[in-house]
């Protein structure tokens, strides 16, 4: 055991005295800090219009106004001057939808509730999509009112005589005062995200991101033990282990990433709870160092190794749900991010089974590197050249 102390402790001062190591570390948590101050409150990853005449209804006036208070830096709701103006800035890509609200809502609510007409027209470009988050948003003001006014019309088809100040008061007993729709992640944790007012858009792939530097940080640091390998540093070392040290290689460099990825997020503000994030962020720091052992293991030139390195990082950023997720709409491309550890450690985040795929793919990755490892033989001038010298 004291000489696996000692090769961290020599890995950990090697790999602490390189300034480029150094400077890459801590890139990411200067990159949050730099993102958190460069937006402008009033940027916003969603630009929502709104619109009624001057001489709306106070039903329509105050839903606006609830809507208008409601902007944050996802989604910032703006009031239009004229149905022409807000086609425009639609079509200029000024704005990704507009919504346009009767005069008298009121009204349009109690026809809607007996011969279901429109009540509101959504305006958005052919190329674009309006999100469920924003009809959420703006039913949300809505709902209430129209489900009282149906309510009133069964109630009366049944009851004609029913009193309408007892019936309200009863519909005002059983409100909720919830959103009509709540989002839930896999794992049954709540999505706030849109009820925090100082989250940040442009960090959201920020986890995506630290997990693709943690991961560049493993196969990095198998870049030393080819280094070493080269300079027969370890020919004194029985196989069984340099089979252990060679994954000290890999898990020294990735550890330290891992410590300030989580930094990183949670200074960034997207994080879970801190023992989910400390979890996963583990799991995934042991799946990377074995994806980085096997790799290691397969290919024995550095060369090899190095050209790879490329592809791994640039497949991570396409294949895996980084910025955009790929693996819904193509199946190849959801069948090549399963070969990549950073799929299972953004899936894990909120989904329990995910925590467990992960884990399975660690232990599969493991189990492959231990039985290659062992079924390797070393063949002279392809590892090192080590000679006996017995005494007589």
């Amino acid at each position: 055991m004291k000489h696996y102390f000692t090769w961290l402790q020599i890995l950990g001062k090697r790999l602490l005295r390189k300034p480029l190591f150094l400077f890459t570390l801590f890139l990411i948590p200067a990159t949050v800090l730099l993102l958190r101050g460069s937006i402008h409150p009033k940027d916003s990853a969603i630009h929502v219009l709104l619109y009624s005449d001057e001489a709306a209804g106070k039903q329509t006036q105050d839903t606006i106004h609830d809507l208008l208070a409601q902007s944050n830096t996802i989604v910032t709701f703006s009031r239009c001057n004229g149905k022409e103006e807000l086609y425009k800035q639609i079509l200029s890509g000024k704005a990704d939808c507009g919504y346009l609200f009767p005069e008298n809502l009121d009204q349009a609510l109690q026809d809607h509730a007996t011969q279901k007409k429109a009540v509101i027209s959504v305006v958005y470009a052919k190329n674009s999509l309006t999100s469920p988050l924003i009809q959420e948003l703006v039913y949300s003001k809505v709902y209430p009112k129209l489900c009282y006014y149906i309510l009133e019309n069964h109630v009366k088809k049944r009851v004609p005589s029913s009193n309408e100040k007892e019936l309200n008061k009863l519909y005002q007993e059983h409100q909720t005062g919830k959103s009509f729709f709540s989002f839930e992640y896999t794992d049954g944790s709540k999505n706030e995200l849109l009820n925090q007012e100082d989250t940040n858009y442009m960090l959201l792939p920020m986890r995506g991101i630290a997990a693709i530097f943690l991961f560049l940080a493993a196969l990095t640091g198998m870049l030393y033990w080819y280094e070493d390998k080269e300079h027969q540093l370890l020919c004194w070392l029985a196989k069984s282990k340099r089979n252990v040290i060679r994954f000290f290689y890999a898990f020294q460099p990735t550890f330290l990433a891992g410590i300030v990825g989580l930094l990183s997020l949670l200074l960034s503000g997207i994080s879970s709870n801190l023992g989910n994030e400390v979890l996963c962020m583990f799991l995934f720091i042991l799946a990377a160092t074995s994806f980085s052992l096997l790799l290691s293991l397969l290919l024995p030139k550095i060369k090899l190794f190095l050209a790879v390195i490329p592809l791994l990082v640039g497949g991570s950023m396409i294949l895996c749900p980084v910025f955009l997720n790929l693996t819904t709409s193509n199946p190849i491309c959801s069948l090549l991010s399963k070969l990549l550890p950073v799929t299972y450690y953004l899936e894990s985040i909120h989904s329990n089974s995910g925590k467990w795929h992960l884990c399975l793919y660690t232990v599969i990755l493991l189990l492959c590197y231990t039985i290659l490892a062992n079924c390797v033989t070393v063949q002279p001038g392809t590892f090192i050249k080590c000679q006996n010298i017995q005494h007589d």
